[in-house]
């Protein structure tokens, strides 16, 4: 193989992952958008209760799946643990191998450069649309945790302020 389709297997499955952990942090938005419109239908107190219970239960997933990307949640000891991620990181050599044969099958060199340049502008959107989700969040549960001084009333209107920021904001 050549370095050029080497190269766009590799970018390639770069912009694969990101693109399936931008669609973790978006589905974690959209399934905080779901929560809030069913809470509109229920008491006030109860939607109280409820945006409280959305930013908690938001923030701790968002936890969770920082920890998993960072491997603290996945950490394994043992040989088990060690085969698997070796079967794993084979899996993916093989599978970058076969794309850059079938890149090298079915495209012209610059055709395949293109596509390279493409897919690192696309890796690059979900890099920066993945931080701002990021930020997002972590701004959302500190607005939460500063508004815990303000009297119920204040509390509610800031809590589903903060909500929809987070679901409405245009560049999710």
């Amino acid at each position: 193989m050549g370095r050029t389709e080497n190269t766009a297997a590799r970018v390639h499955a770069e912009r694969d992952q990101l693109e399936a952990k931008y669609n973790q942090y978006k589905a974690l938005v959209d399934e905080l958008s779901q929560h809030f419109q069913r809470a509109k239908h229920g008491l006030p107190i109860c939607r109280y209760r409820q945006l409280k219970d959305m930013i908690k239960t938001c923030y701790d997933h968002f936890q969770r799946m920082e920890q998993e990307s960072s491997g603290a949640a996945t950490e394994s000891v043992g040989m088990l643990a060690g085969s698997r991620d070796l079967a794993e990181k084979v899996q993916q050599l093989r599978d970058r191998s076969m794309l850059a044969a079938r890149y090298k099958l079915e495209n012209s060199k610059k055709e395949v450069q293109a596509l390279t340049v493409n897919m690192e502008m696309e890796a690059s959107d979900y890099q920066e649309k993945i931080l701002h989700i990021k930020q997002l969040i972590e701004a959302m549960y500190e607005n939460y945790e500063a508004s815990k001084s303000q009297s119920p009333r204040q509390r509610y209107n800031t809590m589903k302020n903060i909500a929809k920021s987070v679901f409405n904001d245009p560049n999710i």
